[in-house]
């Protein structure tokens, strides 16, 4: 038996495979370094409105203090797959995708400055990891 043949088969295989695969990231949010100029009884409402947006969550506390919740998404992932043109149904596809989400909590007090800011980091759940692990 010839295992040229055989080799040359599993490596034009290999490379169709290759050909088929991707990878996806998104982050959609505040970035963590957007909030590093976040000062503790410096920075006002204002500044953190003009500098991340407005906040996905606002809330007051019974000691009349204003809580900002800050958010940003990961996903990575990756896959293989096989569709037609721009159809939206493919042939075959398996994929695997991971998703972190980062979370930032501002306290301000009674006359809008910042009294603390908290961070919860989850970012780490968005690795890449082989599929289906």
């Amino acid at each position: 038996m010839n295992v040229q043949p055989i080799r040359l088969i599993f490596a034009l295989a290999f490379l169709v495979l290759l050909g088929l695969t991707s990878c996806t990231q998104a982050r959609i949010g505040v970035r963590p370094d957007d909030t590093s100029a976040i000062l503790p009884g410096v920075t006002t409402k204002a500044q953190i409105y003009d500098q991340l947006g407005v906040p996905v969550d606002v809330f007051h506390t019974s000691g009349d203090f204003e809580v900002l919740v800050y958010t940003q998404r990961i996903q990575k992932g990756m896959g293989v797959g096989v569709t037609v043109g721009f159809s939206p149904f493919p042939l075959l596809a398996i994929g695997h995708s991971q998703v972190g989400t980062n979370g930032w909590i501002i306290v301000l007090d009674q006359s809008d400055v910042v009294t603390s800011i908290d961070a919860a980091d989850y970012s780490s759940l968005a690795e890449y990891k082989l599929w289906p692990f």
